[in-house]
């Protein structure tokens, strides 16, 4: 094996690494980290729902959309704030997960799978990608996996904007309209 090849497999391993371990800790510590985001999005406001929208969006697991949206409405930020600032976190940690697939890209999934699996799921992918954006992104199938894939298999920018963060604008207001729902106000 090439000192270039294993420094990748490390590289890999090392963000690997990190991804999971952020989703186990979310996983472990929903309730605390819910209230510790609840505050920070009260003390900082408008600002505070970019950097959840963005935090909730690059580590995956199960946080979504939802739960900045919903703390920014029950601090009592116009919806329409909340709207914009939320889909504003989530258009730029979407990029930055769509730009780490698109910079490792085929080399960086060369060192997981074969060069035959990687051609079907290529082609799987081309096929079914506009589908695929769209359902990971209104549903909570692994949403920060398919924008690295997306990346990895170089979905054009526009496509990948309309189709996954369209979707996950369409997310953030069915979140405000249930929550208007169900408050009584609609």
């Amino acid at each position: 094996m090439t000192l270039k090849r294993t420094i990748a497999r490390i590289t890999w391993f090392i963000i690997f690494t990190v991804i999971v371990a952020a989703f186990l800790y979310i996983l472990f510590n929903y309730e605390s980290l819910r209230l510790k985001l609840g505050e920070e999005i009260q003390l900082f406001g408008p600002i505070g729902l970019v950097f959840a929208g963005l935090f909730v969006d690059t580590l995956g697991g199960p946080l979504g959309p939802e739960m900045p949206t919903i703390a920014g409405l029950l601090t009592g930020i116009p919806w329409t704030t909340v709207a914009l600032m939320v889909a504003l976190g989530s258009l730029i940690g979407s990029l930055v997960i769509y730009v780490i697939g698109h910079y490792f890209g085929e080399y960086g999934a060369l060192l997981f799978i074969n060069r035959k699996t990687f051609e079907r799921w290529r082609i799987r992918f081309f096929k079914y990608r506009r589908l695929t954006m769209t359902l990971a992104a209104l549903t909570p199938v692994p949403y920060v996996t398919c924008c690295v894939i997306a990346g990895v298999f170089n979905m054009k920018l526009w496509e990948f904007l309309a189709f996954a963060f369209g979707a996950r604008v369409l997310r953030i207001l069915g979140t405000i309209y249930l929550y208007f729902l169900l408050s009584g106000v609609i």
